[in-house]
């Protein structure tokens, strides 16, 4: 299994024969909420640096028969007339299902590669706030100072912050953010 993680770049160089794969690509305004509120900073980040992992057959075939659901009753949607009413509810349903499967990727992932939950304080929002503000503002915003303005913090404060959760300064961030656009547009 391989969760790929925005502002990187995956590049097929070798398949082999018995490969087998689903692909499901969920929208980032949806998962980022649904990241923040379950993994911790340091989980995040280990799943940016090791995005892969082994599924047994039947871990694999649990997530297919999730996908093929979740596809079959999209499809369904877009086949029936529904009504106002129900076209709200559809969409909670597909909202909840597309959860479940979020849910379950990331479980079987930390089964996988089993990690020690760590407690979230007060700087591990500051960096969540920042990695989800980044992704929806770096073609527009790339200075550091509308990041921590966002947060109503000062500056210099918000990038001590960032580099002590991270590794990495918010203009590294932000800079990797765009050239990784730019090279995934230039392929």
């Amino acid at each position: 299994m391989y969760i790929y993680v925005p502002s990187t770049i995956v590049r097929l160089l070798h398949r082999s024969t018995d490969a087998q794969g689903i692909m499901v690509e969920i929208d980032l305004p949806f998962v980022l909420p649904l990241a923040t509120a379950s993994l911790s900073v340091e989980n995040l980040l280990n799943l940016r640096h090791a995005p892969c992992t082994t599924l047994t057959e039947p871990e694999f075939r649990h997530l297919l028969t999730l996908a093929e659901a979740l596809k079959q009753r999209i499809e369904q949607t877009h086949m029936e007339v529904l009504s106002m009413q129900q076209r709200i509810l559809m969409q909670d349903i597909l909202k909840s299902m597309a959860q479940t499967m979020f849910y379950e990727v990331i479980n079987l992932y930390y089964a996988n590669r089993p990690l020690h939950p760590l407690p979230q304080g007060k700087k591990d929002l500051v960096f969540h706030h920042f990695m989800v503000s980044l992704f929806r503002n770096y073609r527009m915003e790339r200075e550091v100072a509308f990041y921590a303005e966002q947060q109503h913090i000062d500056a210099r404060y918000f990038s001590t912050i960032i580099k002590e959760k991270s590794g990495s300064t918010p203009q590294q961030w932000i800079v990797q953010m765009v050239i990784t656009e730019a090279r995934q547009l230039l392929e």
